[in-house]
């Protein structure tokens, strides 16, 4: 099982003051999350201005700052659709792509998802598929990349813990016939509760403050660092 740490996400500094933006702090955040237990890094690279995106030299910045001091952790990037504003645009710039990331997460719900995995697999990057609901599992499954990528992300949103819960564990019978590894994981209120469940059926799971500024207990959390080692003692 794999331990995930998503260092930022879509969120700024006003959100969160330890959300790190530069390639510099998202090193000094994955080192530290690397200590307390995470395996795998995934992070949106930023702009000079604190925006998502997905330019080759700004990416590389970043990759090459993250593995510098995790050289041993598995590295991933978002693709979400929103960062370059449309699918095509989207292939280009990971077409452009100088320096590579182990992989990308593609959200099946978006445009042009299928074709994205396959251009990252024809790259040579290693593809986490995110599905946000059962159509999105759906969809994975009647595809030929079913078995082709490196996991699926089973990514479930909302502040209900059961009805979070419940679709996380529709989603994984939906895959669970293809053999594909799963990580789960909350976004919002319900993450730890997402967490714990998929933990009792031995998943992996990611954390951070991409996905939820609190602890178990309630509490703000001071860190990413600080939300991977809760996780990692579930």
């Amino acid at each position: 099982m794999v331990l995930q740490a998503c260092l930022n996400g879509t969120r700024s500094r006003l959100e969160h003051e330890a959300v790190p933006i530069t390639p510099a702090q998202l090193a000094t955040d994955a080192r530290a999350c690397r200590s307390a237990g995470a395996r795998s890094m995934h992070f949106h690279p930023r702009d000079e201005n604190g925006i998502e995106t997905l330019d080759p030299g700004i990416c590389a910045e970043a990759l090459r700052a993250v593995r510098s001091v995790v050289a041993t952790a598995e590295l991933g990037l978002s693709t979400g659709i929103w960062i370059e504003g449309s699918a095509t645009a989207t292939r280009a710039a990971v077409e452009s792509w100088h320096e590579l990331p182990d992989m990308v997460s593609v959200n099946l719900s978006e445009d042009g998802a299928l074709e994205l995995i396959e251009l990252a697999l024809r790259r040579g990057i290693e593809v986490e598929a995110g599905l946000a609901s059962v159509a999105d599992a759906e969809k994975l499954v009647e595809s030929e990349f079913a078995v082709r990528c490196r996991r699926a992300l089973v990514e479930v949103e909302g502040d209900d813990s059961a009805s979070a819960v419940a679709l996380a564990g529709e989603i994984e019978r939906v895959v669970y016939p293809t053999g594909i590894e799963q990580l789960h994981h909350g976004i919002g209120g319900a993450t730890w509760a997402v967490l714990e469940a998929a933990r009792d059926r031995r998943h992996s799971i990611r954390v951070g403050l991409e996905d939820t500024l609190v602890m178990p207990d309630g509490s703000t959390a001071r860190s990413n660092a600080r939300l991977v080692r809760a996780a990692a003692s579930l």
